[in-house]
């Protein structure tokens, strides 16, 4: 008996010592830490939203955020009502890392600050289909935290169209393009008739092309899903064939990675032409050149640039190419890939016929890079296999921001 109640007297002091750190403002509270929580940002471009759980005190006066523009110290920035529980930030420099933390303040005292979050606005978003994670996510511009995201079944490749302020999501096993605007909300649905492997866009001319798996076939439809044309392929489309839209020559390029050739398609004609360019060891990924026209493309004997007569040049021959991006304003052709000889892996650029080594063997197993549009040196956000992440770098190669949780296909889109 005289055992039972010393175990009742130490459930009632424990309980009371529970009561006694209730105060959210207690330090020794096991869910605040007597500081806000919850605290998260987010960045659109030039703005910069920061937000945080409210605190449940009956004589809570308001909220200090404190901000952090660069290095230095956290400093007192702005003052919050007691009823908002988030605070926009328009006074923001792209490129620039920004720091905040929250505090609340009652009528007797002032509370801790909470955990610090950081983020580098800039000018673009970065949209990643993820077909085994069966998501699309709308990422910031440092890559380390997501806008929006939503599930799709099986989004195996995504394309903007910029003057339509929309994205064309291919869905393989639902055979239809989903067309949404940055919101994700959804503007229409077209349905296929065949599973498609790959989509570009001709934004000008409200168009997009499709490869289709199971009938070997380049299709055009129209943006409101009417379909134009056909191409029979001469080969059998596989999941690593892609395709890209030079808006310079007006030609769709196609990788056919198991004929070992890539096949362009010249649309200028009043039927389409196709032209095959042949020796090219196991083509997959493929890219149009914005500025020259043509194509760049990620192959087992290197980078192949393609011009639109025909002409081939061979960059990184010694290389096995991951993927690769290029640079819209510039033209400069971002790379991912290992070296044959001793299997060291590099990312790294080619401008004006000049090789820029940005990454080395420290980050391995690359699969996916998107260079980030600009005058110069830009910097870029990779993929990653075993990690599952998608790291973001500046123009020096120094790591800004990671995400994890991302599968092994992925493709890109900018916004």
């Amino acid at each position: 008996m005289r055992n039972l109640i010393l175990v009742l007297i130490c459930l009632f002091l424990l309980s009371c010592s529970d009561r006694e750190h209730a105060n959210p403002f207690d330090p020794e509270n096991p869910n605040t830490k007597g500081a806000p929580t919850g605290v998260s940002v987010i960045s659109n471009r030039d703005s910069v939203i920061l937000s945080w759980n409210p605190m449940d005190v009956d004589d809570l006066l308001y909220y200090l955020v404190y901000r952090m523009a660069g290095e230095g110290d956290l400093a007192t920035y702005d003052t919050v009502n007691v009823s908002e529980r988030t605070f926009l930030d328009t006074k923001v420099v792209y490129d620039t890392k920004y720091s905040y933390a929250v505090q609340a303040n009652t009528i007797f005292n002032e509370g801790i600050l909470s955990n610090t979050v950081s983020i580098i606005p800039g000018p673009y978003n970065f949209w990643i289909a993820d077909f085994y994670g069966f998501s699309v996510k709308r990422v910031t511009y440092d890559g380390a935290h997501i806008l929006e995201s939503d599930y799709f079944t099986s989004p195996i490749a995504i394309e903007t169209d910029p003057k339509r302020n929309q994205f064309l999501i291919a869905d393989y096993w639902n055979k239809c393009i989903y067309i949404i605007d940055k919101d994700f909300l959804e503007c229409s649905i077209i349905d296929l008739e065949d599973r498609p492997i790959d989509i570009a866009m001709n934004s000008s001319e409200g168009k997009f092309y499709i490869l289709f798996l199971e009938q070997n076939q380049l299709a055009t439809y129209s943006i409101s899903g009417e379909i134009i044309e056909t191409v029979n392929l001469p080969f059998d489309v596989s999941f690593n064939t892609h395709l890209t839209y030079d808006s310079v020559a007006s030609n769709v390029w196609i990788s056919g990675n198991r004929a070992d050739s890539v096949f362009q398609v010249v649309l200028t004609n009043s039927s389409p032409d196709l032209k095959i360019h042949i020796g090219i060891i196991d083509p997959v990924k493929i890219y149009a050149d914005p500025l020259s026209g043509g194509c760049w493309v990620t192959s087992d004997s290197g980078i192949v640039r393609i011009s639109d007569s025909g002409k081939m040049k061979i960059y990184k021959s010694n290389y096995f190419i991951s993927d690769l991006s290029i640079n819209p304003v510039n033209g400069d052709c971002y790379y991912i890939g290992y070296a044959l000889e001793n299997g060291l892996w590099e990312t790294g650029c080619i401008s004006d016929q000049r090789h820029v080594k940005i990454l080395g063997d420290d980050y391995p197993y690359l699969s996916r890079i998107q260079v980030v549009p600009g005058e110069g040196a830009q910097g870029f956000v990779v993929a990653q296999r075993g990690t599952w992440k998608i790291i973001r770098f500046d123009s020096t190669g120094k790591e800004i921001g990671e995400l994890g949780s991302f599968d092994a296909r992925l493709d890109f889109a900018l916004e």
